[in-house]
């Protein structure tokens, strides 16, 4: 019976139809840790969410009183300060990547919107398969990151996050009876686990829309593509016997292809102006993640190669989880320009461009003419690419990945020969 209904509720996760909303389940998972009051009328969620945000901002007031008590007690527990520390950077930049969508947050909802209209090759049955598995690629990541996130803070926090003296509140619990003691530090060290959802609260947002924004891209190229052949399979058997049509049907041929074109091009310019509000809102969020993200894979890791151990391991999964996040931005943003640039060998390869001569009529001339310009637009619109640069200072690439990764192991190796001497 239990079997069944998992089966059920499986098969509700992965459903889909042309109205369905990409992100549901993203947003139904993470409403309760962004960095804005939610958009309800309920009390009971508003004040849930109040009552979480005091908490964890007296918990993070907690932690940075501990980390002075660390620095200045002598001698120091390096172990102990750097985990402190750990903790107080992650939280910090969850929190301030979080407040960077809570400041984007109409953008964000004006590109769902966009996205979830679905409005190019609707009707289309392969359009429809590719949306489909996009929308099930998203549910099913969820479905397995959160549950190894939850693990990874549950762990965490009843195990470091409760027995450390450094994650218990400070003065607090100093001379308080034991039944009193207690509650408030399990309270405290449970508080770890919401902790692990705002945490990834930013990447879950962020790389379901690039995932999605990628999905209509390859729609708008699989369109173009074959948007000559589409046209031409209703006025000849081969589209290389164009020339054999009567003026009428030329005529005729050239409008419907004038007509699509400009229906594609039209829909590639909103992804663009689309794609440009994508990258507002993550510009500062994904620089903000590379520059720490770099120091806490490079601490985490040391850390756990220093001492490997069952209380050390969530800081590694901490660790992987970054470098996963960082790698999935480059990779992703990659491949959204390398397809976006196919659009270009597309337009030099149609057979609108050089093919269509010998045209007596005014319209035909004007059709042409129009088709040559709009693919002369849609150039211009390709040519320099949709890089990012985060922050100005580098793209998000393969390359940059790989120039992060070089710079954490010389981090790291720098870190284990000054933590052997000491």
């Amino acid at each position: 019976m239990e079997l069944k209904k998992v089966r059920h509720l499986w098969k509700r996760l992965l459903y889909f139809d042309i109205d369905t909303d990409y992100f549901s389940l993203v947003d139904k998972i993470c409403w309760l840790f962004a960095q804005r009051p939610p958009i309800t009328k309920n009390r009971v969620y508003k004040a849930l969410w109040t009552v979480l945000s005091v908490l964890h901002g007296l918990q993070y007031f907690g932690f940075t009183i501990q980390m002075i008590r660390c620095i200045k007690r002598y001698p120091r527990d390096v172990s102990e300060l750097t985990t402190i520390t750990n903790m107080i950077v992650v939280l910090g930049v969850s929190v301030v990547r979080g407040l960077c969508l809570a400041y984007s947050h109409a953008d964000l909802l004006k590109l769902k919107t966009f996205l979830n209209t679905k409005s190019c090759q609707r009707d289309n049955a392969s359009a429809f398969q590719l949306r489909k598995s996009t929308y099930q690629k998203i549910n099913k990541f969820l479905a397995v990151y959160y549950p190894i996130t939850i693990t990874n803070a549950c762990l965490y926090s009843l195990d470091t996050g409760y027995h450390e003296e450094v994650f218990r509140i400070p003065y607090l619990l100093d001379g308080l009876p034991e039944n009193v003691a207690f509650p408030i530090n399990v309270l405290t060290a449970s508080l770890h686990i919401p902790w692990g959802n705002t945490v990834w609260y930013s990447a879950t947002q962020l790389l379901s829309l690039l995932l999605v924004l990628r999905t209509e891209l390859k729609i708008i190229i699989d369109q173009f593509k074959h948007i000559y052949e589409d046209v031409a399979v209703n006025y000849v058997l081969q589209p290389s016997d164009i020339k054999q049509l009567t003026p009428q049907q030329k005529t005729e041929f050239l409008s419907e292809l004038s007509s699509r074109f400009k229906y594609v091009l039209s829909y590639h310019s909103e992804f663009i102006r689309h794609l440009q509000i994508f990258k507002r809102i993550v510009s500062l969020n994904v620089c903000f993640l590379f520059v720490v993200g770099a120091i806490i894979i490079t601490v985490n890791t040391g850390l756990f190669i220093l001492e490997p151990s069952i209380e050390q391991l969530p800081l590694l999964v901490v660790s992987i989880q970054f470098t996963t996040e960082i790698y999935c931005f480059c990779t992703m943003f990659q491949k959204l320009d390398d397809e976006n640039n196919q659009l270009r060998q597309y337009v030099y390869a149609l057979d609108w461009i050089h093919s269509l001569d010998g045209l007596t009529s005014k319209d035909d001339r004007q059709h042409c003419k129009t088709i040559y310009k709009n693919a002369l637009m849609m150039l211009a619109q390709v040519k320099d690419g949709i890089k990012l640069n985060v922050g100005g200072m580098f793209s998000l690439d393969l390359r940059t990945f790989t120039e992060l990764m070089r710079t954490v192991y010389s981090l790291l190796t720098l870190m284990m020969r000054t933590m052997r001497k000491s």
